[in-house]
């Protein structure tokens, strides 16, 4: 028995049509949300690509801040140096007052002092000649030097006055040289004169300021 097919060659080619037609439209829309989706993953990758490279913009300002900051704080620091260099020479390593007080101290009663001159002399260790102690700092240019005292100095103190006798001279003489103060104490000259119809010592004493250490 044979079959007969009563459905239209028409019908059955719309049909396969709307089926081809439906798994195009599937496609595309597939095709659509892939292309959506790579596009987005693509913008949020370039936002994170911007936001590190404005990081790294500005950590390299920063750095660049930070660096010219740095070079700023170099210069300063050696402008620094050079003043506590120069300090340092104009420095004298002296208490004077402390000195002054010492001498006073093993004048006693019986001595008035007159003459104090204190004088910087630099020290030379080999003892050669001592003169006083000049340099020159930067260059030679008239416009560029700087006349400081040097930085090794030592202090000449002499001492002149009157005493009551010679007595009490040699006994100044004698607490210069116990003193932790002078050191080299070098008698000038003694003699006797009259001050008011009276007879008094007349005499000059040398000595140095301790401010040094010899180094042998």
């Amino acid at each position: 028995m044979r079959d007969i097919d009563f459905i239209p060659d028409w019908y059955r080619t719309g049909r396969q049509r709307k089926v081809s037609y439906r798994r195009q439209y599937t496609m595309i829309l597939c095709l659509f949300g892939v292309l959506a989706v790579w596009s987005f993953v693509s913008g949020l990758s370039v936002s994170r690509g911007r936001a590190e490279v404005d990081r790294r913009e500005q950590t390299y300002q920063a750095d660049e801040s930070i660096s010219a900051r740095f070079e700023g704080l170099k210069k300063e620091l050696a402008v620094l140096i050079d003043k506590q260099r120069v300090l340092g020479q104009v420095d004298p390593r002296a208490d004077f007052g402390a000195a002054l007080a010492e001498l006073s101290h093993v004048g006693g009663e019986r001595i008035i002092l007159r003459l104090l001159d204190v004088q910087a002399e630099k020290f030379v260790p080999d003892k050669q000649e001592d003169k006083p102690s000049m340099m020159t700092l930067g260059s030679d240019t008239s416009e560029s030097k700087s006349i400081l005292p040097g930085a090794d100095l030592r202090y000449r103190f002499k001492v002149a006055g009157i005493a009551a006798d010679a007595a009490d001279v040699a006994t100044l003489i004698s607490a210069l040289e116990k003193s932790s103060y002078f050191c080299q104490i070098l008698p000038g000259f003694s003699k006797t004169i009259q001050v008011k119809g009276f007879p008094v010592t007349e005499f000059e004493v040398s000595c140095y300021l301790a401010n040094y250490s010899s180094m042998k």
